[in-house]
């Protein structure tokens, strides 16, 4: 389970995120999730579940939160991912 200050890279299979009601967004590996808590400090705001049989590699947020080419990524992916379930 993805818990405060981590920050979830899918290694392998897939996973399925409810960006809103009845909207599920694919995710596969090298993609990732959690973002708003490493940027934010925020609870994650959807919900995640494997698709198949999954591997997810969780890095601690203290740890990432301090690269700026990754703050930058997940920032961009999270904006996106807004845009997404706006509509």
């Amino acid at each position: 389970k993805a818990g405060p200050g981590k920050w979830c890279i899918v290694g392998a299979g897939k996973v399925g995120r409810e960006v809103v009601e009845n909207k599920v967004i694919s995710l596969g590996v090298c993609d990732f999730f959690n973002e708003e808590n490493v940027l934010f400090d925020a609870p994650m705001t959807c919900n995640v579940r494997a698709l198949e049989d999954t591997e997810v590699c969780m890095i601690d947020a203290s740890i990432i939160g301090e690269v700026p080419v990754a703050r930058r990524k997940m920032f961009e992916t999270f904006l996106l991912r807004m845009q997404t379930s706006q509509g």
